[in-house]
């Protein structure tokens, strides 16, 4: 995994907010890839058991059509265009088939449910995958299915604050606090910057754990994670020209 840890890692793809292709777009990862960035992205499991790039529960945001995305299939979402744009949803097939192995991949498995289809559905595609790839999730148990069913895989365990979501104050603290990383059992640990420094997450790092902060957005950010993180994931600056 020294790849996770050399290299600032492209949130989303290489995507710009008025301008460029959206994120999580075929046109995102071709941008990063060209740039040499590894990628980071989302998926999400669709009606027909497909893995979808996608980050939002709904398509609202970045299509203008009020409906979940779980409703959606294969079929239906090449029709829902991203931010205005000629870019659709892809598949996370079409994804890997686009960035090709010419840099790595760090996919984002979205599910809080029982894990078991998606994770299925994603590890059907990066078995094939010719480059470096790892996935990561804020739901330890899906980073346990993977560490049952394909222990060769590199898994990293997502934290953060958990603002907004709906949980009791026991499990928010359980997870901002990274206590189910027995279950993962994670390569690397994922955490959200706003909320570091952090002790457990400290702790782990001193133990030899490497931690990954997201979401770097200035060079400011930039200069506070790496205080506290080994790596970063980006969106918005370019790290190869310090800005």
């Amino acid at each position: 995994m020294d790849w996770l840890l050399s290299t600032p890692v492209a949130h989303r793809g290489l995507h710009r907010d008025g301008g460029g292709p959206p994120e999580n777009s075929l046109g995102a990862f071709e941008a990063a890839r060209d740039a040499g960035y590894p990628v980071e992205l989302d998926v999400r499991l669709l009606r027909d058991g497909a893995a979808a790039v996608f980050h939002d529960e709904n398509l609202l945001r970045l299509t203008g059509v009020d409906q979940r995305l779980a409703l959606e299939d294969s079929l239906s979402i090449c029709k829902r265009r991203l931010a205005g744009s000629g870019e659709t949803i892809p598949l996370l097939g079409e994804a890997l088939d686009v960035i090709g192995g010419r840099v790595p991949v760090l996919i984002e498995v979205i599910n809080f449910d029982v894990p078991g289809p998606l994770e299925t559905a994603v590890l059907s595609e990066i078995e094939r995958y010719p480059g470096p790839c790892a996935v990561q999730s804020f739901n330890p148990f899906s980073m346990g299915w993977f560490r049952v069913k394909a222990p060769d895989v590199v898994r990293g365990h997502l934290s953060g604050g958990f603002a907004g979501m709906d949980l009791d104050d026991s499990l928010r603290n359980a997870l901002r606090s990274l206590e189910l990383v027995d279950v993962s059992v994670p390569a690397f640990v994922g955490y959200d910057i706003r909320y570091l420094p952090f002790v457990p997450v400290a702790a782990l790092r001193r133990r030899g754990m490497p931690v990954i902060g997201w979401t770097v957005r200035s060079p400011v950010e930039r200069s506070a994670a790496l205080e506290h993180c080994d790596n970063y994931i980006f969106e918005h600056i370019d790290p190869a020209r310090g800005s």
